[in-house]
């Protein structure tokens, strides 16, 4: 890794202020797995990490960082919220599409309450196999428009 790389995620050696440098006592283990895994070591005084920003209302030339995470956070909810709100208005006029409760789940209701299981015959079981294949094909499928007729132009 290059040294402009390690700085990148890391941070420089030498912070800004003892906030910002891992302690000696740290040092030897600031690399481990189970020490990243926590968060700490390097993890814990790289840039990426809020507790690696010192207590400068402006960093740089006016970057703001307690201003930008309550915006960050205001924006992630606001987003949130009209997700969830335009999800919820489809969902309200799919509703309303259907006139009756008796339309909804079709195709769940007769999967799991079609079967007959007092049938004993095989051949009567085969022919209820045969109405409910049906039942499917039609619930799923499409209807096809019908062709317009030419007897229709005559009446």
């Amino acid at each position: 890794m290059t040294e402009q790389a390690k700085q990148l995620l890391v941070g420089s050696n030498s912070g800004s202020n003892t906030r910002k440098q891992v302690p000696e006592s740290d040092r030897e283990i600031q690399a481990d797995l189970k020490t990243i895994w926590n968060a700490e070591g390097i993890v814990q005084y790289s840039p990426t990490f809020y507790g690696y920003y010192g207590n400068e209302d402006k960093i740089g030339q006016g970057y703001r960082l307690p201003l930008a995470y309550l915006v960050t956070g205001l924006a992630a909810f606001a987003f949130s919220f009209i997700v969830v709100l335009k999800t919820m208005a489809a969902n309200s006029r799919q509703s309303r599409v259907s006139e009756s409760s008796d339309e909804e789940y079709i195709f769940a209701w007769k999967l799991f309450t079609e079967w007959d299981y007092m049938i004993a015959s095989n051949e009567t079981a085969t022919t209820k196999h045969a109405s409910i294949t049906t039942t499917f094909k039609v619930i799923v499928l499409p209807p096809r428009p019908q062709p317009p007729s030419s007897l229709s132009s005559f009446l």
